[in-house]
């Protein structure tokens, strides 16, 4: 805002959603020379992503801990998703704690103990593996299912952004784990979509998990 210095501005707050509904609050506006960060920056996440929704916590478990578990759907598209009867799911039960990191005290989430259970004894590796077209199949059918645990170390050379593409289908359907250089952001999609690396809500990697 540079370009205002030394004379009168209007600040317009808009409202960006797009659903049925929406609210708008405003705090405190203060001048400063530094850029104000998102509200995406400046949250401490108990779960990243835009699909964590109506958490709810129970306290008193045994042993004094404390578990949460949250909607993961979305209201601005959740009445449109080709599932029936149900959509949505819950998220993994999360153990919930504070924990102080680099001095200061954080919120963190794990999942339960059990999950552990559902991991299957044999696991499927690729090594070695170098991309030069714009897709590879790292692995193929052995690598099969629902729901899947990777771990992926990346070497980049001059590429702008990489990742993986996981549940793909025959008609394009696919989900994108991929990492943008210029912005340092991990981020998510679906498709088929006109965007496939700009995500809602992109995930700092460096962020507490």
């Amino acid at each position: 805002m540079h370009s205002y210095a030394g004379k009168e501005a209007q600040i317009q707050i808009v409202d960006m959603n797009t659903a049925g509904w929406g609210h708008l609050l405003a705090d405190r506006f203060t001048a400063t020379d530094t850029a104000a960060k998102s509200v995406v920056q400046r949250a401490d996440w108990a779960n990243y992503g835009k699909d964590y929704y109506t958490a709810m916590s129970w306290e008193n478990a045994p042993g004094g801990k404390r578990y949460m578990i949250g909607w993961m759907n979305n209201w601005d598209y959740s009445g449109v998703i080709p599932t029936s009867p149900w959509r949505g799911a819950q998220s993994i039960l999360g153990e919930m704690a504070l924990r102080t990191v680099d001095g200061s005290i954080l919120l963190t989430s794990r999942p339960v103990n059990r999950v552990w259970s559902l991991w299957q004894p044999h696991a499927v590796t690729a090594s070695g593996v170098t991309v030069k077209s714009a897709s590879k199949t790292l692995i193929g059918p052995a690598a099969q299912g629902k729901a899947l645990d990777i771990e992926a170390t990346l070497s980049l050379k001059d590429a702008e952004r990489f990742g993986l593409k996981v549940r793909t289908g025959a008609n394009g359907e696919e989900t994108v784990i991929g990492y943008d250089i210029t912005t340092q952001e991990l981020c998510t999609s679906t498709a088929p979509t006109p965007a496939p690396w700009t995500s809602a809500a992109p995930s700092p990697v460096s962020g507490p998990r």
